[in-house]
């Protein structure tokens, strides 16, 4: 700690001395495993990765990036993607924060949230390629994480009978629908890359965004008619219906048809 007189003013602290560098940050998606909380028919999902990153160099503008993986459809408890995401990033970083969010696919309406985003700080891991490289010459360093989605969104909490009515008309909750506690939900589990390049080993290795490689474990539409035990059992109540009524409408038109065909017989 320095000491010095009121008087005296205070070193002014200039940012233009400070070493700054470029790199470019490689996020590989490979897969989730583990998915227990389902939004579309047939307890299946239209899975996809949503990435928004957050990043703040010393003496320069946040900056958001948002980006987004491929649609695993039908899936259920795995969804594979193995996609890739570049971004730009100047270090040494005051910010930077990669949120991720797993969310089910619609067409016609706003995508569902199956768990909550969970939010990697990469600070720390930034300011170990920055240091690393400018003292030691280091060249790309590349990590694997997983990221555990445990918490679903919480819905609005429902009335009973025992709850009365206000004087604004709405509804005043009970205390055991206030103190209701949501389902237990097991978690997923999402499983990564991170890879810090340097401008010279990001030209000299060149990446497109996008699928690095096939993705696994993934079907066609035809094969989501018999995906999943709800599917699965309503096919085999279907079956059994329709065996039943085939086989009155059989008998029904043999008594028919016999005394027509064999009149003598009768």
């Amino acid at each position: 700690m320095d000491i010095a007189d009121m008087e005296t003013p205070l070193p002014e602290v200039t940012l233009q001395a400070l070493h700054q560098a470029s790199y470019e940050l490689r996020v590989r998606i490979f897969d989730v495993n583990g998915i227990s909380v389902f939004k579309d028919f047939g307890e299946r999902n239209d899975v996809f990765i949503a990435g928004v990153l957050t990043m703040k160099a010393i003496g320069k503008q946040e900056e958001t990036i948002k980006v987004k993986t491929d649609v695993h459809k039908f899936a259920r408890k795995f969804a594979s993607f193995n996609y890739l995401w570049t971004f730009k990033i100047t270090a040494p970083v005051q910010h930077c924060c990669l949120e991720l969010s797993l969310l089910d696919d619609d067409r016609f309406i706003s995508d569902d949230m199956i768990y909550l985003p969970k939010k990697l700080a990469l600070e720390s891991f930034m300011d170990f390629a920055y240091k690393h490289v400018k003292d030691d010459g280091m060249s790309s360093s590349s990590v694997k994480h997983l990221i555990v989605f445990d918490q679903t969104p919480r819905e609005a909490p429902t009335c009973c009978d025992s709850c009365i009515k206000g004087c604004c008309g709405e509804r005043i909750l009970c205390w055991r629908c206030c103190h209701r506690r949501p389902p237990h939900v097991k978690p997923a589990t999402l499983r990564m890359e991170l890879e810090v390049l340097t401008d010279e080993e990001a030209y000299a290795r060149p990446v497109e965004p996008g699928t690095f490689a096939p993705p696994q474990q993934r079907f066609v539409v035809k094969e989501a008619i018999y995906r999943g035990p709800k599917n699965c059992c309503r096919l085999k109540v279907c079956c059994c219906i329709t065996c039943v009524l085939a086989f009155i409408l059989l008998t029904l038109a043999v008594l028919v048809l016999i005394p027509v065909a064999f009149p003598w017989f009768f």
